[in-house]
């Protein structure tokens, strides 16, 4: 593929917020139609660099495509991707690399934590609402401790994983990149099980479920596992994006 090509197509591609797939959808669609103006400027006779130049010159304003384009993703879509952007505060391609600092990480999962609350509450309300009781349900320990213990394992999970996945997408063959894959998720599993087992223990989540400490053991082997198997997908999904999210766009 063309470098020059790549790099106009990706001033338009890159800022649109949608998913990574229909984003990939409109780098092929947009390359295949400079790629075929550029052979027609050829076939006229013009040299390679001449037929690119021309190419781009008939190709339109990045911004301007970039608006058009924009307007045909779902509102949802676009919701969603503008979302997955401020949870870490920085947006593709820079996602992974550099990997998500502390800071970065905590910050995703107090924004999780606080939707989850807010849903919460806002459960609360509704089904307090349609039964008539809506005091019996205001369990505050155990909406606070289930919020906390979410938000504490998503900053977790999210520094972890964006360390596994560097490591993986940096390794030619998955299999070397196997062991720390495998580290980072007994890591996460550890986090994820210790949790489990304080919410357990929390005086507030008994009203929901009146276990104890020992039934969390579960969820040290299952959010380990979970994990690799996330890494895994976004590493697949990283590696198809990466000729284009490596690309370096000048300032508009």
């Amino acid at each position: 593929m063309n470098k020059v090509l790549m790099i106009q197509v990706e001033r338009v591609v890159r800022e649109i917020p949608a998913s990574h797939s229909r984003k990939m959808r409109m780098r092929e669609e947009l390359y295949a139609l400079l790629s075929d103006r550029v052979d027609e400027w050829v076939a006229r006779g013009l040299s390679l660099p001449a037929a690119i130049q021309q190419a781009l010159a008939t190709f339109g304003e990045p911004r301007e495509l970039r608006s058009e384009i924009e307007a045909t993703v779902p509102g949802l879509e676009r919701f969603s991707a503008t979302l997955d952007q401020f949870l870490i505060g920085r947006a593709a391609p820079a996602m992974w690399a550099p990997p998500i600092s502390v800071r970065e990480a905590l910050r995703a999962g107090f924004v999780l934590g606080l939707i989850l609350l807010i849903l919460l509450f806002f459960l609360v309300a509704v089904l307090g609402w349609g039964f008539g009781n809506w005091k019996g349900l205001v369990i505050w320990k155990a909406y606070f401790a289930l919020a906390g213990v979410f938000a504490w394992n998503a900053a977790v999970m999210t520094w972890c994983g964006s360390r596994a996945v560097q490591r993986l997408v940096s390794v030619s063959h998955w299999q070397n990149g196997l062991p720390d894959l495998m580290a980072w998720a007994v890591s996460a599993g550890v986090c994820f099980g210790l949790s489990v087992g304080l919410l357990y223990l929390s005086s507030g989540w008994h009203a929901f479920a009146n276990v104890g400490w020992y039934n969390s053991l579960w969820a040290g082997p299952t959010g380990a596992t979970v994990f690799a198997a996330v890494c895994g997908l976004v590493t697949i999904e990283v590696k198809q994006r990466l000729p284009w999210i490596s690309l370096e766009l000048e300032t508009e």
